[in-house]
């Protein structure tokens, strides 16, 4: 074999191996690339912030990995977007950890780590309104408490807050309320609301209402020209077995809108039991019932004199409806006195 075809062959040898050495090392890069990418992915589905800070420092540790970037913040975007205070719990506590970890890196990820922050800047409500979401109990007011709320998103893009379970109180609140409408937050902590407001006969509208929402306590407070609610953040666990008796009407006294001479007094609430007396001046005749049991509201009675009066009562909020078996009392809606 001659010196030049053992030259050929060499350079041909060489030429094999170097283009073995490159395929491999794309092949190892894309590979190392792919199994990145896999387990930026993976941090993001489980929710691992400091894991996902940790390949974001990586990958970006030289230079700018715009592809794995563009991954992640259209990840924190779309959580500050959804609202949801868990995931909004992990893009905070993953750009804690990315912070922290930027200060040993001289390239790359710190003009990200400035990139991410702008995030949370566009999105300023977004925390305290993803708290806010959920079920609040009001802790004052003996007619009032306990009442339960839901809060929700609108299509306004605001917050509504619609009454899950309520007490039977005179003022006529039921479930399905919107009790809040258009919670709007300003700067930091506090929001406006229109605040739903019922009347003894029923008539209704909302009045301009300021609050201020205290994560740390789990609490809200609302002012109504001048009138304070409080209320806490509770779990369903807490409140799916809240019930409630007629408490709030005892003591109380209505009269018939259609003859004024005929009145109710509520004399007794135990529960969902409830006493009452009926009036009619122009006759002098009164009726007594005592212990009465109700459903949903509603209950069938016979008077305990000769007469047996019989009838039916019905609880509705700012109105008590009553019909009598014959005409010696007034059938129809009495009103709060």
């Amino acid at each position: 074999m001659s010196k030049r075809t053992k030259i050929i062959i060499w350079s041909v040898v060489a030429l094999i191996l170097v283009g073995a050495i490159v395929t491999a090392a794309v092949f190892f890069s894309i590979n190392n690339e792919n199994e990145t990418a896999f387990n930026v992915h993976k941090a993001i589905k489980e929710r691992e912030a400091k894991d996902l800070a940790l390949l974001v420092a990586k990958f970006d540790e030289n230079e700018r990995n715009i592809e794995l970037e563009k991954v992640v913040s259209t990840e924190v975007e779309k959580i500050y977007k959804s609202e949801n205070y868990e995931d909004i719990l992990f893009c905070e506590e993953f750009l804690k950890e990315l912070t922290t970890r930027a200060k040993h890196y001289e390239k790359g990820v710190r003009p990200f780590v400035k990139d991410l922050k702008k995030i949370p800047h566009e999105y300023p409500s977004a925390k305290n309104k993803a708290y806010m979401k959920g079920y609040w109990v009001r802790t004052d007011g003996e007619k009032y408490k306990d009442t339960v709320v839901i809060v929700a998103g609108n299509s306004e893009g605001s917050l509504t807050a619609s009454i899950r379970t309520v007490g039977p109180n005179y003022e006529g609140y039921k479930e399905g309320d919107p009790l809040w409408s258009n919670i709007t937050f300003g700067e930091g902590y506090r929001f406006n609301t229109g605040v739903l407001t019922r009347t003894k006969d029923v008539y209704f509208a909302y009045r301009p209402g300021s609050g201020a929402l205290n994560i740390d306590k789990n609490t809200v407070t609302i002012s109504v020209e001048g009138e304070i609610q409080n209320w806490k953040k509770a779990d369903y666990e807490e409140i799916k077995n809240i019930k409630y008796g007629y408490d709030a009407y005892a003591k109380t006294s209505w009269i018939s809108k259609d003859n004024s001479a005929c009145t109710l007094t509520v004399t007794e609430c135990r529960g969902d039991r409830i006493s009452f007396e009926v009036y009619n001046a122009d006759e002098d005749i009164k009726l007594v019932i005592t212990n009465l049991a109700l459903e949903k509201g509603e209950g069938d009675f016979d008077s305990n004199d000769e007469t047996m009066m019989a009838g039916t009562i019905k609880i509705n909020g700012a109105k008590i409806t009553i019909n009598f078996v014959d005409e010696t009392y007034t059938s129809g809606d009495y009103i709060l006195q």
